[in-house]
């Protein structure tokens, strides 16, 4: 039986595990574009410790570039859900529109990413990094921050389309483009020593597309953060180097070894779009306490546009070498991926 509908079964089960009636689908709010409220939105939301949600919209607000929007619970019963925009993204600041979802930080502080390319200054910037600080008290507003400019050149990233995580003491995210080949880039941002100070940016990778010999291109996707520091993400374009089947990767970046050293990108699995394997994977991926990587791809799989995939479990598979190539495993239901024959 294939991955996909292995996958499938096991979704299936656990949702008929669960103590479940029939099911209601609540719409909870519908967006308009009147009034200042924010639209269309593209990411999903996060929920707050109140219960309340948080998300953004590429378009509205009091500029038409977008909004970062709270969403309050009913006071009671049969109530309705109140959509507050808490931020307008404007051109004057170098932001706007954006398409990634936030990050809920310490001290309820919201942190995302926009695309726009904006000129605060007169210098041109091809996306920001921001946070968003919670009232104070009574009857003060929320504050935007931008904590760092991409330029797009001398090796910066540009456009960043993925949401954000916290690991350690630094946010980490990716850009669609720049870096030194204009494919993409993985970087960190680290906070200031000292309230007030500045937030510092490197670039951790630089991604290579397969006709420059790298393994893949225009990350679009969250990275997730796993053991020792290891961070692990996708790249929706151009796999291994020399491969005509190279619909997509999944990547591995470790952390230097020592300090001010480098970081070690490790291609674990190159998507093909043939004979059931999934292709094009835009969305981030999941890990599990095993180690097991999920996630999904747009188009693939089984007489379907879509499958699931997961990944390398210690234990089970045995830990590929530095240079080992990955193939899914159909006939191991213990085990997704097994190491291609050389």
């Amino acid at each position: 039986m294939c991955a996909l509908l292995r996958y499938v079964c096991i979704f299936a089960t656990l949702l008929t595990s669960l103590t479940l009636s029939a099911q209601t689908l609540t719409t909870l709010y519908n967006f308009t574009a009147k009034g200042g409220n924010g639209y269309y939105p593209y990411s999903g939301v996060i929920i707050g410790p109140q219960g309340e949600l948080y998300g953004t919209t590429p378009f509205g607000g009091a500029w038409k570039l977008g909004v970062v929007y709270e969403l309050l619970p009913p006071s009671s019963s049969g109530g309705s859900w109140i959509e507050v925009p808490l931020h307008s993204f404007n051109s004057h600041s170098g932001d706007g529109q954006p398409t990634a979802g936030l990050l809920l930080g310490p001290k309820g502080i919201l942190y995302g990413v926009t695309g726009f390319n904006g000129a605060p200054g007169g210098t041109t910037t091809f996306g920001t990094v921001y946070q968003l600080t919670p009232p104070s008290g009574a009857g003060t507003r929320w504050i935007e921050t931008d904590l760092y400019h991409f330029s797009g050149s001398d090796g910066d990233g540009q456009n960043p389309e993925a949401s954000l995580i916290w690991s350690g003491r630094s946010l980490y995210g990716t850009t669609s483009t720049g870096g030194t080949t204009q494919n993409g880039t993985a970087f960190s941002l680290t906070p200031p020593a000292q309230s007030g100070g500045t937030w510092t940016e490197a670039v951790l990778y630089s991604y290579q597309p397969l006709q420059a010999g790298g393994d893949g291109s225009n990350p679009v996707s969250a990275l997730v953060s796993g053991a020792n520091s290891v961070l692990y993400g996708t790249t929706e374009y151009s796999g291994a180097a020399g491969s005509l089947d190279a619909e997509g990767t999944v990547l591995k970046l470790a952390p230097p070894s020592i300090s001010g050293g480098s970081w070690t990108e490790t291609l674990l699995y190159t998507f093909t779009g043939k004979n059931g394997d999934g292709e094009f994977p835009s969305a981030g991926l999941v890990i599990d306490a095993q180690g097991v990587l999920y996630g999904t791809t747009w188009r693939g799989g089984v007489q379907t546009d879509n499958c699931s995939y997961g990944s390398l479990r210690n234990g089970l598979c045995a830990r590929p070498a530095a240079d080992a190539r990955w193939r899914l495993d159909r006939d191991d239901p213990t085990c997704l991926w097994r190491r291609r024959e050389r």
